[in-house]
């Protein structure tokens, strides 16, 4: 086998693992959003069905014919207005702004209502704080749905949810002094004007040097494995050069290369049902009953819970898969298994 071949099928492989990470980040901290707001989710929920019920009520007096492209939801066009209008900054919205460009405008000439403006104010508080626009923190994907997915090793994760950056407009986020911006999707572009007249880019990153918790290591890491994403997802595996490919293989390793890979990805999705499971039906005090209904999953046949007693290797497995998967919803990170 050539050389050349070697990297292609290493870079397919890694690429696929490393893509992943984001897919499961997103799904632990929609997790620890649930787990933090529990006494909240319904009436978080009723504001989610008021905010829609304005969008819905606006755009209809706007523009019928005006369409509505994922992933700009009523609720990311209002979260990303509100944080627009309070600090005073562009939010760009690409390709798409020229789709909704009359609702925008509308939405931009008028003030919130009182209570949709309330409910905005806690969104985006939420969102500072989990990552991600409220409509998807809402949504923790199904695991059990997601088996046949799972347990196909030619099949992809579904794509994480677009993050709560904004490309153009220095915010406060958990570490205080990192920010990204990225590309919605690969056909979207993001303008930015300069001295020298306006250019066309994917993305852009925002970084405080001089703040006290500037931690180089942290940043250029975390810099280095999204843009290497981001080249992936934007140029295609078939425009990459043979370098950029040994460097992408390099940096995806960093991350894919540490147990977080497909050989993971089953004991991962089972941790998330294990902890949906009990956090829907906290009347069921053991492990070993939360287990045993694994039987009744696509997942059976990689545990065998039939005889489960709290002496057996399976239930070794099962008890520290779910210790683990509590500590990444608890971090809100994709730690090893």
């Amino acid at each position: 086998m050539s050389n050349v071949k070697k990297i292609d099928e290493e870079f397919i492989k890694i690429a696929k693992d490393a893509a992943g990470i984001y897919f499961w980040e997103s799904e632990y901290w929609k997790r620890k959003f649930l787990l933090d707001n529990e006494g909240s989710i319904d009436s978080i929920k009723s504001d989610i069905c008021l905010l829609n019920e304005y969008f819905d009520e606006l755009a209809s007096s706007v523009d019928k014919k005006n369409p509505i492209m994922y992933p700009l939801t009523p609720i990311k066009i209002m979260q990303r207005e509100f944080y627009r209008k309070a600090n005073n900054a562009q939010v760009v919205y690409g390709d798409n702004e020229k789709l909704i460009s009359s609702l925008l405008l509308t939405l931009q000439e008028r003030e919130f209502p009182d209570d949709i403006d309330k409910i905005l104010k806690k969104f985006n508080h939420l969102s500072f704080c989990y990552h991600y626009y409220v409509d998807d923190l809402i949504a923790p994907a199904d695991m059990d749905e997601l088996a046949p997915l799972i347990l196909d090793d030619s099949s992809s994760l579904p794509p994480a949810p677009c993050p709560f950056h904004h490309k153009d407009a220095v915010c406060e986020i958990s570490e205080n002094v990192y920010r990204s911006g990225f590309s919605v999707h690969s056909d979207e572009k993001i303008n930015i004007l300069t001295v020298k007249g306006e250019f066309e880019c994917d993305f852009m990153a925002l970084i405080n040097f001089r703040h006290r918790k500037f931690n180089y290591s942290d940043v250029v890491n975390t810099f280095r494995k999204q843009l290497a994403y981001l080249i992936y997802c934007q140029k295609g595996f078939g425009n990459l050069t043979d370098e950029e490919k040994k460097d992408l293989i390099y940096t995806f390793k960093s991350d894919a290369g540490k147990g977080y890979g497909s050989e993971f990805i089953v004991s991962r999705a089972v941790g998330l049902w294990l902890w949906d499971y009990r956090f829907k039906n906290k009347d069921i005090k053991t492990s070993i009953k939360i287990f045993r209904e694994i039987e009744n999953t696509k997942y059976h046949k990689h545990f065998d819970v039939k005889n489960l007693n709290s002496h057996s290797g399976v239930y070794a497995k099962l008890s520290r898969i779910l210790d683990k998967t509590n500590r990444c919803v608890e971090s809100g990170k994709v730690l090893g298994l």
